[in-house]
């Protein structure tokens, strides 16, 4: 009884294996798209210009420490 069903077992996998090598949806592959437009100048731009901000506040905010504390 075991080997039977260890048998349709064994004959149920062929026929899945069989089933998924003839569908085309599990065997062909798709070619991977990358957009190719420039937006990386478009981000250091961005990048660049929130750095100079950042920086120039922080040196206002360090300014006007130094100038409080003298007072």
């Amino acid at each position: 009884m075991l080997h039977d069903a260890c048998a349709s077992f064994e004959r149920q996998a062929i026929v899945l294996q069989a089933q998924k090598l003839s569908n085309t949806k599990f065997t062909t592959l798709k070619n991977v798209t990358v957009p190719t437009g420039p937006a990386g100048p478009k981000h250091l731009a961005t990048a660049i210009a929130v750095t100079m901000i950042v920086l120039v506040l922080t040196l206002l905010v360090i300014y006007r420490r130094e100038v409080f504390s003298l007072l």
